[in-house]
C-alpha cells in the first residue's frame, strides 16, 4: 500500500503473517502483456488469499501497460477487474476475505466497490476494512453520478452501515479504518522518523454529507477498532461534527483502539467527554491534532475515569500536542496516586514536538522508569538538553525490550550522545536509532561506536545533518608548526624569552646579566639551542583511530543493519575510505551519502565501488549532490581494472537510484544509458540538475529506459536549458511510450 502507514506496527486484528496478501498494486507492477493476462493474474491470485489489497489508483496509473489509454477504456478496465473479483467471490471454492484494504481515487471506484458489496459475499466473512479516500473521489453535486448527488463515497459508507445493521449480532467485522489523502500534493503522507509529517488541507472532502455518513457507519456496530486519520472536518458544520462524536455511544463497551491522527477539530471529541465512557480502550492516538494543554489534561482525566489510567494503555500518541510541564506532572501524579505499585502496560509512547524543559523531562523520566514494557519512544524535536537526555536514558534502563527511540532534531550535541550511550547495554533489542540533526561531531562517533556492539539487532542508523569532519592529530600538529617557523638557522620560535627572577638576580656578583638579544647572538654563533621554558613536550601517545574507521568496524558487528544514512554530514573522501576499511554491510538495503563533499579523489571512488560490491541486497542508493561526476558514474557502470563489468549492472534488487546534482556529463550519461537496461528492478531514477550539452544523450537514456518494465518515474528536470529542446523531448516517441506505460517523466 502506498498510503500512509503508522510507524507503530500493524492493526491488532491483522491476520496471521502466514496468510499471503493479494495486492492489485503488486499485480500491476509486474509485466502484463494484455488485459486478458492481467485478469488471469487477478483471478488466480485473489482466489488463494483471504487478505486483499485493492488499490484502484495503481490500476488507473498503470493501465497504460495493457493498452488502456482513454478515460473510457480505463473505466472499462476497472469494471472488468471488479467483474473478475465478483467471479472469484461467487465460485464454489471462493476465499473468505477477512481483511480488505481499498483505495478510492475516483467516484467510479467508490461505485464499483459499492456494487461488489451489494452483489457479492465480499463482506460476509470480513473482520477488518481499510478505506483510503482520495480527495478526487468526491465531486460536486453537478458533477456527480445520477442518484448519488455527487457523494459516491458517502453512498458507499451508508451501504456499509446498512450491511452492519442487517447482520447485527452475526458479523465478525470489528475493525474500521478511514484515511484521507490528496494526491494533488506529492509526498503529503510520506512519513519518516527524520521527516516532519505534513497534513495537507483537504478543503471539501469531509462536508456535512460525508461526516453524517461516517457517523451512521460508526453507530452501526460495536466496533473494537476505529481509525479516522488525516481528515480536515472544517468544511462540515458544528452540528454534523457533534453527530459524529455522539455516534461513539455505540462503542463505549467495545472500542479498544482509537486512532484520530491528524484530525482537525478532534478537541471537540475531547470536550464531549466521550473518552470517559471507553472502558476497554488499550490504544489511543491523537497525534498531530494540535490539542492544547487544557484538552490534553482533560483527555488524561477521562482516560483515568474510563480505562483506569494511562498506564493501562498499550499505545498513547500525543505528538504535536501541547505536552507541557503541567501535563507531564499530571501523568506522574496520576500514576503515583492510583497505581504506584503497578507496572504500566505502555509499549508505545509519542510526545514528538513537545517542548520539554529540563524539569518536564525529569518528571517524564520518572514516569518512564516504571514503563518496563516500552518498545517505541518518540521524542522527536522535543528540545531535549544533555541533562534531560541523561535522566531519560537512565530511566529507560528498566525497559530491556526497547526497539526504537526517535531522537532526531534534539540539539543535545556530543554531550547528549555520551549520556545516552552510558546505558547502551540495557537495550539489547534496539533496532532503530535516529540521531539526525542533533549537532553531533566526530567526538560522538567514537562514543557511539563503543555502544554499537551492544545493539546487535540494529537495523537502521541515521546520522543526517551532523558535522562529522575530522582531522588527525598529526595533521593538526603539522599545520600548527607550519604557522610558527624558525629564525635564520631554521629553529622554531616558541614565544618570548622566559623571564626567570632567580636567573636575573646578580647573587651579589658584579657580572652583567646578558640580555636576551646577546644570548640569541651567542647561541647562533656557537650553534647551540637554548631551552627557553616555553616549548611543549608531549609524550608519545598511542595513535588514535579515525572515527569513521571505528564506526565502520562497529557497524560490521550489526549483521542485521538494513539502513545507513549519512547524508549532509560533511563527510570527505578520506572519511569514506576509513568507513569502508572494515565495514561489510552484507545485509544493507538502503545507503544514503547525499549532500557530502565526496568523490574529489580516486581513492574515494574506489572505496565506493568496493562498498557496493559488498552490498548485494542494496535496493536504495542515494549519491545526490556529491562530486561523483563522469569518472564515478563510469566506474560504477563500466567497472574498474580486474572487473568484468560495473557494480551497478550486478545490483539486481536496486529499485531507487538518486544521482541528482552530481556533475554528470557526456561520458557518464553514455555509461549510464548502457547500464540501466540491466537494472531489472529499477522503479525510480533521479538525474535532475546534471546539465548535458547534447540532447541526444538524454534521448539515448530514455530509449534504454523503455526496456525497463518496472520503471515508475524518471526525473530529468534541469538537465536541458533550452525550452525548445525540452518540448521536443516531451513530444518525442520515446517519452510518449514511457507515459503510455504509466511512467512519470519529468523534464
Amino acid at each position: 500500500m502506498r498510503c500512509l502507514r503508522r510507524c507503530w506496527g500493524p492493526w491488532p486484528s491483522a491476520p496471521s503473517s502466514c496468510w499471503r496478501l493479494w495486492s492489485l498494486d503488486a499485480v500491476m507492477s509486474a509485466p502484463q502483456a494484455s488485459v486478458e493476462g492481467l485478469l488471469v493474474q487477478v483471478r488466480q491470485q485473489a482466489a488463494t488469499s483471504p487478505v486483499w489489497s485493492v488499490d484502484f489508483s495503481a490500476l488507473l496509473e498503470r493501465c497504460f501497460t495493457v493498452g488502456c489509454h482513454s478515460p473510457q477504456s480505463r473505466a472499462q478496465l476497472m469494471g472488468r477487474v471488479a467483474a473478475t473479483l465478483a467471479t472469484v467471490l461467487s465460485a464454489s471454492e471462493a476465499p473468505s476475505v477477512t481483511a480488505l484494504s481499498v483505495t478510492l481515487p475516483t467516484p467510479e471506484a467508490a461505485i464499483t466497490v459499492m456494487q461488489l458489496c451489494q452483489n457479492t459475499p465480499l463482506l460476509a466473512s470480513l473482520e477488518s476494512l481499510e478505506l483510503v479516500v482520495d480527495v478526487a473521489a468526491v465531486r460536486s453535486r453537478q458533477e456527480g453520478m445520477e442518484g448519488t448527488g455527487g457523494h459516491e463515497v458517502a453512498s458507499l459508507l451508508r451501504e456499509l452501515a446498512a450491511h452492519q445493521r442487517r447482520r447485527a449480532g452475526q458479523s465478525h467485522w470489528t475493525s474500521l479504518s478511514v484515511r484521507s489523502r490528496d494526491t494533488s500534493a506529492p509526498g503529503v503522507f510520506t512519513v519518516g522518523l527524520h521527516a516532519q509529517p505534513q497534513h495537507h488541507v483537504v478543503p471539501r472532502l469531509w462536508d456535512d454529507v460525508m461526516v453524517s455518513a461516517l457517523a451512521e457507519l460508526v453507530a452501526a456496530a460495536p466496533w473494537a477498532r476505529v481509525a479516522f486519520c488525516h481528515a480536515d472536518l472544517t468544511p462540515s458544520s458544528y452540528r454534523a461534527r457533534q453527530r459524529l462524536w455522539a455516534s461513539f455511544d455505540s462503542v463505549h463497551a467495545s472500542l479498544a483502539v482509537l486512532d484520530l491522527t491528524g484530525v482537525r477539530h478532534a478537541h471537540e471529541l475531547v470536550a464531549s467527554r466521550q473518552l470517559r465512557h471507553l472502558t476497554r480502550l488499550s490504544s489511543l492516538d491523537v497525534g498531530h491534532t494540535q490539542l492544547e494543554e487544557d484538552a490534553v489534561q482533560c483527555l488524561l482525566r477521562d482516560v483515568q475515569d474510563g480505562v483506569g489510567g494511562w498506564w493501562l494503555l498499550q499505545h498513547l500518541g500525543l505528538a504535536q500536542c501541547e505536552v507541557s510541564e503541567a501535563v507531564v506532572t499530571l501523568l506522574h501524579d496520576q500514576h503515583e496516586q492510583h497505581a504506584r505499585n503497578k507496572v504500566p502496560l505502555l509499549e508505545s509512547f509519542s510526545v514528538s514536538g513537545a517542548r520539554l524543559s529540563c524539569r518536564a523531562a525529569f518528571v517524564m523520566a520518572m514516569c518512564l522508569m516504571q514503563c518496563t514494557r516500552l518498545r517505541l519512544l518518540q521524542t522527536r524535536n522535543c528540545h531535549l538538553q544533555p541533562a534531560s537526555l541523561e535522566s531519560m536514558a537512565a530511566a529507560l534502563r528498566h525497559a530491556p525490550g526497547l526497539q526504537a527511540w526517535v531522537l532526531c532534531l534534539n540539539k543535545f550535541g556530543d554531550e547528549g550522545v555520551a549520556a545516552l550511550t552510558k546505558h547502551a547495554r540495557c537495550w539489547p533489542s534496539l533496532t532503530d536509532m535516529d540521531l539526525s540533526r542533533c549537532r553531533l561531531t566526530c567526538a560522538s562517533v567514537h562514543t557511539l561506536s563503543r555502544a554499537l556492539p551492544h545493539w546487535s539487532k540494529l537495523q537502521s542508523l541515521r546520522l543526517v545533518g551532523n558535522d562529522l569532519r575530522w582531522q588527525s592529530p598529526q595533521t593538526l600538529s603539522s599545520a600548527s608548526s607550519s604557522r610558527v617557523e624558525g629564525s635564520e638557522n631554521g629553529r622554531e620560535t616558541a614565544g618570548l624569552f622566559a623571564y626567570d627572577p632567580a636567573y636575573m638576580k646578580g647573587h651579589g656578583s658584579s657580572v652583567k646579566v646578558p640580555t636576551s638579544y646577546e644570548l640569541e647572538r651567542r647561541d647562533r654563533k656557537e650553534g647551540r639551542q637554548r631551552y627557553k621554558g616555553t616549548e611543549e613536550f608531549t609524550e608519545a601517545a598511542a595513535p588514535i583511530a579515525p572515527p569513521l574507521e571505528v564506526l565502520g568496524e562497529a557497524l560490521s558487528m550489526c549483521s542485521q543493519l538494513r539502513v545507513l544514512d549519512l547524508s549532509d554530514s560533511a563527510m570527505a573522501d578520506a572519511q569514506l575510505v576509513q568507513l569502508v576499511t572494515h565495514f561489510t554491510g552484507a545485509a544493507l538495503e538502503e545507503l544514503r551519502l547525499a549532500a557530502n563533499p565526496l568523490f574529489a579523489t580516486v581513492p574515494a571512488l574506489d572505496a565506493l565501488i568496493k562498498l557496493l560490491w559488498r552490498t548485494p541486497s542494496l535496493s536504495v542508493l542515494d549519491l545526490s549532490f556529491t562530486g561523483l561526476g563522469d569518472l564515478g558514474v563510469s566506474m560504477m557502470c563500466d567497472g574498474t581494472a580486474g572487473r568484468d563489468g560495473g557494480v551497478l549492472k550486478s545490483m539486481s534488487r536496486l529499485h531507487t537510484l538518486l544521482l541528482s546534482g552530481c556533475a554528470v556529463e557526456s561520458l557518464g550519461w553514455e555509461s549510464l544509458a548502457a547500464a540501466v537496461s540491466q537494472l531489472t528492478s529499477l522503479r525510480h531514477l533521479a538525474l535532475h540538475h546534471n546539465r548535458v550539452s547534447k540532447v541526444a544523450l538524454l534521448e539515448e537514456l530514455l530509449c534504454q529506459l523503455v526496456t525497463v518494465s518496472s520503471l515508475q518515474s524518471v526525473n530529468l528536470a534541469g538537465c536541458v536549458d533550452s525550452t525548445e529542446s525540452v518540448r521536443r523531448l516531451q513530444d518525442g516517441a520515446v517519452c510518449r511510450a514511457l507515459r503510455d506505460r504509466g511512467v512519470q517523466v519529468l523534464l
